[in-house]
């Protein structure tokens, strides 16, 4: 059964569904005949390479929050993080564009180290605050978790993955798809925001047991075998 996953980099929720979505995994019973598509969905495709506005800022203006209410969005983001265990210091992250972070999550997936690259990129924008259109920030994450270093260079000094993303874009814009996280069990059901453990377990379940189902039923036997 196929899940996709739409997400971004530069999304916090995302993050946090991220975690909760792989807790809830570990305790499925099928997560064996599970595959996980990443669909890239940047938040801002505009946005520059180069850190020009802080994550208050960034709530202020994009958002509407007022001083007050982004610093208390900010605080409830920290703590969301915290209950999926994992640490976000959202008030320093360095809002740029992240196309190459998810084009380097591509080039991982082919080497077979795509969850690992996953995890490291968004751990790097939240929690240690890098800048993830630096290709030498992205070639040193990369090396960490095993990657050639000058492969990693040389791919993001090519326009490799780029096609693929902004495809994934169109997609979503042609499916009305216009907010991140959104995970779709075997496109059937989606499951938006930053759910708890307990929501993602319920639709891996159902839409588990309705996919088992639909291939019993397709099955069929004769004197020649079954199909």
């Amino acid at each position: 059964m196929n899940i996709e996953i739409w997400s971004d980099y530069a999304c916090p929720f995302c993050y946090v569904a991220k975690q909760n979505f792989a807790h809830a995994l570990s305790e499925f019973d099928g997560k064996d005949g599970i595959h996980i598509s990443h669909k890239t969905f940047r938040l801002d495709p505009n946005a520059s390479d180069t850190p020009t506005y802080t994550m208050q800022e960034k709530l202020q203006k994009n958002y509407g929050k007022s001083h007050n209410e982004a610093l208390a969005m900010m605080r409830y983001i920290n703590q969301a993080g915290e209950q999926a265990g994992v640490v976000m210091n959202v008030e320093n992250v360095k809002n740029t564009n992240t196309l190459n972070a998810h084009r380097l999550h591509r080039f991982a997936e082919e080497k077979g180290v795509g969850d690992k690259m996953n995890e490291r990129l968004y751990f790097a924008y939240f929690t240690e605050s890098q800048n993830l259109t630096d290709t030498q920030v992205l070639a040193n994450l990369a090396q960490e978790i095993g990657l050639n270093r000058d492969e990693v260079i040389a791919m993001l000094s090519s326009d490799a993955y780029r096609d693929d993303c902004l495809n994934d874009e169109k997609q979503a814009r042609n499916q009305g798809i216009h907010s991140v996280p959104l995970f779709i069990f075997d496109g059937k059901y989606a499951v938006s925001g930053a759910q708890p453990k307990e929501a993602f377990l319920q639709a891996l379940k159902q839409s588990y047991d309705e996919y088992q189902s639909a291939l019993f039923n397709g099955a069929s036997c004769g004197i020649d075998g079954c199909s």
